[in-house]
C-alpha cells in the first residue's frame, strides 16, 4: 500500500470550523493531513477552552489588545515555531490561512527549497490594506508587510481568496487563472435549520414595523473597524423620523462602551448580551430582528464579513455598506438594504417587507453552506493536482 504524504494546514487564527474542516475531509484521502494552530483565541483574548483533537496547538504568548506590541510578538512566535514544525515534517502540501502575512516568507522559503511541494495561500483577510490606519498609511511604508503576503502569491500553485474583492485588489500580483473565490461557509444542522424557519415563522406573524418599532441586531467584535459613527447617526435618523429603535449587542471588543453609549445618546433602547456562543440562544435573539447591521469604516478593505454569514443563516437582511461581494449579493438577491446614504436607507426601510427574510436565507444556502463550499474546493484541487491547468 503506497504511504500517503503529509499535507499542513496552517492557520493563526483558526477557522477550523468555517474553512479547515472541510479542507482537511477533502485532503485526508490522500494525504496524512496536520493542523497547525496557535493556542491563542483572538476574539475571546484567551488561550483555546476546548481544543480539537484534529489540530495540533502551537503556544504563542497571550495579548489583551488588537492592536499592540504584545500582539506583534504573539504572531512572530507563532511564525517561527511553524516555520520549525514543516522543516521537521517535510510536507508534500501546505494550505496557508494569512494573514498574518510574515508566515508566508517562511512557507515560501520552504516552497523554494522543496520544488515539488504544492503550496496553496488562503486570502481571508488583507493587511495592512483592511487596517483603518487612514492617512498615517501614506507616511508609513507598509510595502514590506505587503510583500510578505505578495510574494507567496507570485509563487503558490494555487490561491484561495475569502472573497471577489481580494481577487480583485491583489490583481496586479497574482494569476487569476491559479485563483478560486472560496467564500467561507456556516455549518447548520437539521435542528438548527428548523429552529431558524420556525423564528422566522413567528417573528412575520408579530411583525411590529406597523407600531413603527424597529429592531435591530449587531453580532461580533465591537472594534476600531465597526464605524460606530455611521450605525449612530443611522439610528438618531430613525429616531428622528419617528422610529422606535430596540439595538440588540451580542459580542465585545474594545469599543463596546463608546458604541453602547453613542446608540444611546442617539435615542435607542440598547440591550446588550455580552458574548453569546449557544446558537440557539443567538438565534432566539436575532432572528426577532428586521436587520442585521454590517457597517463598517470605509478605509477598511473587506468584501465580505463573519457576521454577515451569521445575518444570512438566520435569514436576517442587512443593513450594510460593505463594498464588493456584500454589497453585490444584497443587490442581487435582495437580501437588505445597501447604504448608499442615510435618506436613502430610511425611505427603503418605509417599503420593504418580509421577503427580505426569505430571500437572507436563501442567499445563505446557495452561497454559504458547507456543500457549495467543497465542491468549489475540489474542483480547484484537481487543477492543482493537474499541474495547474484548468479542467473543463
Amino acid at each position: 500500500m503506497k504511504e500517503k504524504r503529509t499535507a499542513v494546514l496552517i492557520s493563526c487564527f483558526g477557522w477550523y470550523e468555517q474553512r479547515l474542516e472541510l479542507i482537511r475531509d477533502v485532503l485526508k484521502e490522500e494525504y496524512n493531513v496536520l493542523v497547525l494552530m496557535a493556542d491563542f483565541d483572538h476574539i475571546k483574548k484567551s488561550a483555546v477552552e476546548t481544543q480539537i483533537p484534529e489540530c495540533i496547538y502551537l503556544h504563542v504568548p497571550p495579548y489583551k489588545k488588537n492592536i499592540s506590541l504584545k500582539r506583534i510578538k504573539s504572531h512572530l512566535c507563532f511564525g517561527s515555531l511553524v516555520k520549525r514544525y514543516i522543516e521537521e515534517t517535510s510536507p508534500s502540501l501546505i494550505y496557508l490561512i494569512v494573514p498574518p502575512n510574515h508566515i508566508a516568507r517562511h512557507c515560501l522559503q520552504y516552497k523554494q527549497a522543496h520544488k515539488d511541494c504544492k503550496y496553496l495561500i488562503d486570502i481571508v483577510d488583507l493587511w495592512p490594506e483592511s487596517m483603518p490606519f487612514g492617512n498615517i498609511k501614506k507616511f508609513l511604508r507598509f510595502s514590506g508587510w505587503k510583500d510578505m503576503r505578495n510574494d507567496s502569491l507570485k509563487a503558490a500553485d494555487h490561491i484561495f481568496v475569502e472573497c471577489d474583492l481580494y481577487r480583485k485588489k491583489l490583481d496586479k500580483v497574482m494569476d487569476k487563472r491559479r485563483s478560486t473565490v472560496l467564500h467561507l461557509y456556516k455549518r447548520l444542522s437539521s435542528d438548527e435549520h428548523k429552529l431558524v424557519v420556525s423564528l422566522l415563522e413567528e417573528t412575520k406573524r408579530t411583525c411590529l414595523k406597523n407600531k413603527r418599532k424597529l429592531a435591530l441586531g449587531y453580532v461580533g467584535s465591537i472594534n476600531h473597524i465597526v464605524d460606530h459613527h455611521k450605525i449612530c447617526g443611522f439610528i438618531e435618523g430613525l429616531v428622528c423620523a419617528g422610529w422606535e429603535v430596540v439595538l440588540h449587542v451580542i459580542g465585545d471588543g474594545e469599543e463596546r462602551e463608546n458604541f453602547l453609549a453613542g446608540a444611546r445618546r442617539a435615542g435607542g433602547q440598547c440591550i446588550y448580551y455580552g458574548k453569546v456562543f449557544d446558537f440557539a440562544e443567538k438565534a432566539n435573539i436575532l432572528c426577532r430582528c428586521d436587520y442585521g447591521l454590517n457597517i463598517m469604516k470605509d478605509s477598511v478593505e473587506v468584501g465580505l464579513t463573519t457576521k454577515s454569514l451569521e445575518y444570512f443563516s438566520m435569514g436576517i437582511p442587512l443593513i450594510n455598506n460593505i463594498r464588493g461581494d456584500t454589497w453585490d449579493i444584497v443587490e442581487e438577491y435582495g437580501a437588505g438594504i445597501n447604504y448608499r446614504d442615510l435618506s436613502y436607507v430610511l425611505s427603503e426601510i418605509q417599503n420593504e417587507g418580509d421577503e427580505l427574510r426569505d430571500n437572507a436565507l436563501k442567499c445563505y444556502s446557495e452561497l454559504f453552506t458547507p456543500d457549495v463550499f467543497r465542491k468549489k474546493f475540489c474542483e480547484a484541487m484537481e487543477q492543482v493536482e493537474s499541474g495547474g491547468k484548468r479542467l473543463v
